[in-house]
């Protein structure tokens, strides 16, 4: 039986839809972009704060200073106490062993407190590094102590090094020398300063704040003091002071006259 069917359906039919056509006339359909997956990253643990086990931690220690350091540990009992401390004698030398210094700190071994400190230096070293040191042993100050021995070692000899070079290279304005002869010795060629210096002239310059070079007209005297800072670092503080001796008698002469 054939099937009748309206006009109504039969229109519909023929009529292609408006998005039809447009599809027929496109190169290619349209599709939904499906959406990114989200990345799962790992995400590497925080590295610890403590420091790093080492077998032998003394030769990383000496990158950051030419000093040797040795300590002897032995208990001591302190007055009005019952406790027994820890005593630290620590031996602080050089390679030359001109800067043969010492620590002793007595340490608290239950919370790890130091309560008492003292400190002995070499002679040449007390004007400038004493009179830091002393005052942070009676705070009981042990990193500002040993921070400043160190900073203080390193400045030291760089300083002696240069008045070694100023009198070597200005030797003719050496004040010890004879002014009479002054003419006869600046026709004589200036010494060239060596490059290594050896531990007798080292010595002879360490501790020395001040070097003075003279003529017969001229003196000039330059100042080279060495400070710290709060932490024990060592500063410099650098100062030249000029005169005329020679003129300043001349002038006195002649206003006396």
């Amino acid at each position: 039986m054939n099937q009748i069917c309206s006009p109504s359906t039969i229109g519909e039919e023929q009529t292609p839809t408006v998005s039809n056509l447009l599809c027929s006339f496109l190169p290619f359909s349209a599709y939904l972009v499906p959406l990114p997956k989200p990345e799962t990253t790992y995400q590497k643990p925080i590295s610890s704060h403590r420091p790093k086990e080492l077998d032998d931690p003394l030769p990383y220690l000496k990158l950051f200073t030419s000093l040797d350091f040795t300590s002897q540990i032995s208990l001591v009992s302190v007055e009005q106490s019952s406790k027994m401390y820890q005593k630290h004698t620590i031996s602080i030398t050089d390679p030359q062993k001109l800067l043969a210094a010492s620590v002793v700190a007595t340490i608290d071994s239950t919370t790890s407190d130091v309560i008492g400190l003292s400190v002995h230096l070499p002679s040449w070293a007390e004007r400038d590094l004493g009179n830091f040191t002393r005052p942070k042993a009676q705070e009981n100050d042990l990193s500002a102590t040993c921070w400043a021995i160190g900073s203080y070692w390193e400045l030291a000899k760089k300083r002696a090094e240069f008045w070694h070079k100023c009198e070597s290279t200005f030797a003719r304005f050496n004040p010890d020398r004879i002014i009479e002869d002054s003419e006869n010795f600046e026709q004589r060629p200036s010494q060239k300063p060596t490059q290594i210096l050896c531990r007798k002239d080292l010595r002879r310059h360490l501790g020395q704040d001040s070097l003075t070079l003279q003529d017969k007209y001229v003196l000039l005297k330059i100042n080279w003091r060495i400070t710290f800072d709060w932490t024990g670092e060592a500063e410099s503080e650098i100062g030249i002071s000029p005169a005329l001796p020679a003129l300043c008698e001349l002038f006195n002469s002649i206003s006396q006259q």
